[in-house]
């Protein structure tokens, strides 16, 4: 069962940034997770284009992990061998 829910969180950060790609895209600012202080909390592409693809390139390989990690708990799984008598 507990396979179940690192399927589930792993579906969710991908869902996660696929939303934040394409919203990016579509209304060229995307959220700056870099941003301690709090007072910028978005880029847009006008106002700084290497930030904005900085976070952009952030979520990329946040899916590139995921799928990553998806692959080889996949791998795993698959490889279990099941003992014949």
């Amino acid at each position: 069962m507990k396979k179940h829910w690192v399927w589930l969180i792993l579906s969710a950060m991908v869902i996660f940034d696929i939303y934040h790609i394409y919203f990016g895209f579509e209304s060229g600012s995307i959220t700056n997770f870099f941003d301690e202080t709090g007072e910028n909390d978005t880029f847009k592409v006008d106002e700084s284009p290497v930030m904005f693809w900085l976070n952009m390139g952030f979520h990329m390989s946040g899916i590139i992990v995921v799928l990553y990690i998806s692959i080889f708990f996949w791998r795993n799984k698959s490889s279990t061998s099941t003992v014949e008598n």
